[in-house]
């Protein structure tokens, strides 16, 4: 085999052909060559989990497989049958359902329409609408979803949508379900719907592959896990045979720190206050307290409140009733700029729509912030730009050929601390992030919360907004968790689990913890 690619252990049925062989699979842009003569397979009812670093090949693997692109080299044998997947459509004949990172439903039709477009009953050649409600709700409920055949997907929240676009590609006959990222969006119970699901596929006889960057999801679902490194296969081998110690090995390269727990306690002296907080969202009388050098996580299921009330602390939404405290002074005047002159800075959720101009260059994005301070009579000092651009790099690993490259050329990773960085910058008293890894690869993801740990050392508070448990337990030294606007449990990480977090979120338990 070329590249001494490992050799195969196969976890499905034998005498019969394999659902897919995947054989020397090659891509290149340019001289960057992004696959690298990949080969696996795959069985009927088996889960393969694709796992590695942002940029080692994972989508343009799985788009190869959509026919959204063609392999340089190799070839794709369905069923012991080669197919030439020339584009999406080729792919859904043969039988292969394809869910997108980024979702590619239409915003302004109806559910139903989403699930069925291009393929709508008709009568009299018309579309039958009340055939094609039924066929809807059909399938939702077959999912255990319940979501309206009729909403405007537009109006439907990021989950959802998710859900939705899941639904589109189970109903379209797949024996092949490709799987980038479809957690990314998802609460705890619509991934335990999902991962019903996808038990229900493969008992059906499904062949699933699998992408994400929850290693904890990879354990509980896959059969086999295929670790890509720089597009080259590095191992293949049995869920009963990896760890997350030794997948995180074989992505980076190299041993990482991980679940590290927050080192030194917080100082005893308060850095915010918020006081009967209440406003959009349903955020109802919320108070919380954060030291200096403390990271207090705030934790709850989508609707919840915590992203609406981490944008009132910072100034994007007015409260209606409280109000908000950095060392000890109110911030007055409303709006961010008011919360950034009291030392605040946030790192919202989302880095291309709300963090970062994604046409300009690195360099750019990291002063954006903080561009009076590279002033001179109204002059912009491009030596001082790029010399704090360098030390951001430096500081957080940021892989770019220099801080000239445009932000949209670097992975994800990459992206998001650009956008942490931009924030550092302001050497703020109190930083808010809100899912400040979402998307991102383990080794950026461990970089982050490196960053984070130290800049709590140095004396500042960080509020964390994040749907990632794990990271909340093994970053924070406090969790808040919300339910229904109200703040009805504060927890301290290092005597609490993810299932009393889960509990509390779900307003299960009668909470007597204080906050």
């Amino acid at each position: 085999m070329p590249h001494g690619i490992p050799t195969e252990t196969s976890g499905g049925t034998t005498g019969q052909p394999k659902l897919l062989q995947a054989n020397g699979l090659s891509k290149s842009y340019g001289e960057n060559k992004v696959v690298d003569h990949v080969t696996f397979s795959l069985d009927c009812g088996e889960v393969i989990a694709l796992v590695g670093e942002n940029g080692a090949g994972k989508s343009t693997l799985m788009n190869m497989l959509a026919g959204v692109v063609s392999p340089d080299e190799g070839e794709i044998i369905l069923a012991g049958r080669p197919v030439s997947l020339s584009s999406p459509h080729a792919a859904q004949s043969a039988g292969i359902g394809m869910v997108f990172q980024e979702l590619s439903l239409v915003g302004n039709l109806s559910v139903k329409e989403n699930l069925f477009a291009g393929r709508a009953p008709t009568r009299f050649g018309l579309i039958d609408g009340g055939k094609l409600r039924r066929k809807a709700q059909g399938l939702l409920q077959a999912l255990g979803v319940a979501i309206d055949p009729d909403a405007l997907v537009s109006d439907l929240p990021m989950s959802s949508r998710q859900i939705v676009e899941i639904a589109k590609a189970v109903s379209l006959d797949t024996r092949l379900l490709l799987l980038d990222e479809p957690t990314s969006a998802l609460n705890a119970d619509e991934k335990a719907m999902l991962f019903r699901l996808i038990s229900e596929l493969k008992a059906k006889g499904v062949g699933i592959v699998y992408i994400s960057h929850h290693l904890n999801e990879v354990l509980e679902l896959a059969d086999r896990i295929v670790v890509l490194r720089d597009g080259r296969v590095v191992s293949i081998a049995p869920r009963a045979q990896v760890t997350i110690r030794s997948l995180v090995r074989d992505m980076v390269g190299r041993a990482i720190s991980l679940n590290e727990t927050a080192q030194a306690p917080p100082s005893g002296r308060s850095i915010l206050e918020v006081d009967r907080v209440s406003g959009g969202g349903g955020v109802t009388d919320v108070s919380l307290r954060v030291e200096e050098g403390e990271i207090v996580g705030i934790a709850g299921l989508v609707g919840s409140g915590r992203t609406e009330l981490a944008r009132m602390i910072v100034g994007l939404s007015a409260p209606k009733a409280g109000s908000v405290k950095v060392a000890g002074q109110t911030v007055r005047g409303g709006g961010m700029a008011a919360a950034k002159r009291s030392g605040i800075a946030y790192v919202p959720p989302e880095r291309k729509t709300e963090g970062l101009f994604l046409d300009l260059p690195v360099a750019a994005n990291i002063a954006a912030a903080t561009l009076e301070q590279s002033m001179v009579a109204g002059f912009l000092r491009d030596r001082h730009v790029e010399r704090r651009a360098r030390h951001q790099i430096d500081r957080l690993g940021i892989k770019a050929r220099s801080p000239g490259v445009a932000c949209r050329s670097l992975s994800g990773g990459n992206q998001q601390k650009v956008l942490l960085a931009k924030w550092l910058e302001t050497r703020p008293r109190l930083l808010v992030v809100d899912e400040p890894t979402k998307g991102v690869d383990v080794a950026a993801k461990a970089d982050i919360h490196s960053a984070l740990r130290q800049l709590a050392a140095s004396g500042a508070g960080i509020l964390m907004v994040s749907s990632d448990l794990p990271e909340i337990l093994s970053t924070a030294h406090r969790v808040l968790v919300m339910h229904k606007g109200r703040v009805v449990a504060n927890l301290a990480c290092a005597e609490t689990t993810e299932q009393e977090i889960i509990a509390h979120a779900s307003g299960l338990p009668d909470s007597s913890a204080a906050t």
